[in-house]
């Protein structure tokens, strides 16, 4: 596998006003945006079975849900999850839809940071970025038929661009977006020397260092129907590409400024998860296997199907 590298590729330094913490889609209604019948999430939330929802004939059984069913937490192996470091788990449950047994918990045994695995400012770089990694205690039980995703692992970054999108949001929402580009931001400040995690703070007001830490892309709302805008809440929720048929992460929402979201760009932490134990690779390009899970997803250019 070629993981994504950005050396030579020029990235701007984004000061956002606020960091994302619900969804708002072009002609937001029921039918068309919402993953579960109104009224029945998360308590006892029966599957929307319109012809009609965006996300139909996607499996969404690997999105998660915590004690606050507002938030988000995407499976990418059978064990592990992701999740914006600015906004983590309020406690140790972990929810999800099950096709056969209908709402199953699982704990989650730890978490951790995920710094990007080369530096991005020459003058230092933070240990700290706005992706964390949460491990459960027991795999995901097969019975339980819930999924897990890939990573899209493209051949050259340019391949991402102008990709269409199934974003996911607060309440199980979905709308769609168009990848716009790849940039840099500086969510967390450093207080002392740059690269000591223990220093990095959200960043508020006037504290900001300067100094990059985090990898994302963009995408801005459009006018057209079901494009969609990050709001508070909808932190750590992923966003998807569709590839022959199934979805492949490429992000989860870190930021928005006016009509732009910001999401932490996975594809540039696969060699720090390949690192940490949780993706192991094989040599054909674009190819990646899944470790636990026992899954092998190959991506290509060929046959991308945008999101409906």
């Amino acid at each position: 596998m070629r993981c994504i590298r950005m050396a030579g590729v020029v990235l701007g330094l984004l000061m956002l006003p606020a960091v994302s913490h619900a969804l708002v889609v072009n002609g937001e209604n029921a039918e068309n945006h919402y993953r579960f019948e109104a009224g029945t999430y998360p308590s006892n939330p029966v599957p929307n079975g319109s012809p009609n929802f965006i996300a139909a004939g996607f499996d969404l059984s690997g999105v998660g849900w915590g004690s606050n069913p507002s938030q988000s937490f995407t499976m990418i192996c059978d064990q592990y999850f992701v999740f914006a470091t600015h906004y983590p788990p309020p406690n140790s449950t972990i929810y999800f839809y099950s096709p056969t047994k209908g709402v199953v918990s699982y704990t989650i045994d730890t978490s951790f940071n995920l710094p990007l695995e080369y530096p991005l400012a020459a003058e230092g770089n933070h240990l700290k970025s706005d992706l964390s990694i949460g491990r459960l205690t027991t795999p995901l039980n097969p019975d339980d038929e819930i999924t897990f995703y890939p990573i899209l692992n493209l051949p050259d970054q340019k391949d991402y661009l102008n990709l269409d999108l199934l974003v996911y949001g607060k309440d199980a929402a979905v709308g769609t977006g168009r990848l716009g580009g790849i940039v840099s931001l500086n969510l967390y400040s450093n207080a002392g020397t740059p690269g000591r995690a223990s220093d990095d703070v959200l960043n508020s007001g006037s504290n900001s260092d300067n100094l990059p830490d985090t990898l994302a892309m963009y995408y801005i709302r459009g006018a057209g129907t079901n494009s969609a805008l990050l709001e508070v809440g909808d932190s750590g929720s992923p966003t998807f590409a569709i590839v022959d048929g199934s979805l492949a992460l490429v992000g989860i929402h870190s930021a928005v400024a006016g009509s732009i979201n910001y999401d932490v760009f996975l594809p540039a932490y696969l060699g720090s998860l390949q690192s940490a134990g949780i993706f192991s690779t094989v040599p054909e390009p674009s190819v990646i296997w899944l470790a636990g899970g026992g899954w092998l997803f190959m991506v290509s250019r060929r046959g991308r199907r945008g999101a409906r």
